[in-house]
């Protein structure tokens, strides 16, 4: 069964497939895809300082349609 983005089975617990966005557009692109990568950072041992410049695009005024480009 699956409970907050784990799949638990018998013998295993695993993170449920993540589809990742490959163009970013926007401010709602860029939210979704640091969501995703937060989510497995710790599974894949990803320090949160190689993932500084992503979070940078976060800042700044404007709607979730805002342009953002990586």
């Amino acid at each position: 069964w699956k409970y907050l983005g784990l799949e638990i089975e018998k013998r295993t617990i695993v993170p449920q497939k993540l589809a990742v966005r490959k163009e970013i557009r926007n401010l709602t692109d860029v939210q979704q895809l640091c969501g995703s990568l937060n989510w497995v950072r710790p599974w894949l041992g990803i320090p949160s300082e190689l993932l500084t410049p992503l979070f940078k695009l976060l800042e700044g005024g404007g709607g979730p349609n805002s342009p953002r480009e990586l």
